[in-house]
C-alpha cells in the first residue's frame, strides 16, 4: 500500500467494506459467511502441516522486521534462525522429502 493511501485511511477515519479492503492489501483473503468456516480450516490444515520450530522462528522473524530499524540486526537474527532451521531434522526431512517428490513428514 502506497502512503497516500495509508495516509488517507488513517486520517479520514473512514470505514472501507470487506472488497475495498481486499482491493488494498489489508486481508488475503475475501469469502462469503458460509464459506468461512471452511476457509478457515484450510489454512490452519495448510499452516498445522509446518514444523512447529519453523513457524516460531518465522513468526518470530516477522515480528522483529516489522518493527526494527536495525536493518543489520534483522539480518543478522535471519541468518542465525536460518543456520538454526538447516541444521534441524526438519530440514533434513522437507529436503528428502522433495527429492522424492512427496509431502514431508514432520513430527
Amino acid at each position: 500500500m502506497g502512503w497516500g493511501r495509508a495516509n488517507e485511511m488513517m486520517l479520514s477515519g473512514s470505514l472501507y467494506s470487506g472488497k475495498e479492503a481486499y482491493d488494498y492489501g489489508l486481508v488475503e483473503y475475501m469469502v462469503n459467511e458460509n464459506d468461512l468456516l471452511d476457509k478457515s480450516i484450510e489454512l490452519a490444515n495448510l499452516i498445522s502441516e509446518k514444523p512447529d520450530t519453523q513457524l516460531r522462528m518465522t513468526k518470530r522473524l516477522l515480528t522483529k522486521n516489522a518493527v526494527t530499524t536495525d536493518i543489520k540486526a534483522a539480518e543478522e537474527l535471519e541468518t542465525k534462525l536460518l543456520q538454526e532451521c538447516w541444521e534441524r531434522d526438519e530440514h533434513s526431512e522437507a529436503v528428502k522429502a522433495f527429492m522424492e517428490k512427496r509431502r514431508p513428514k514432520f513430527r
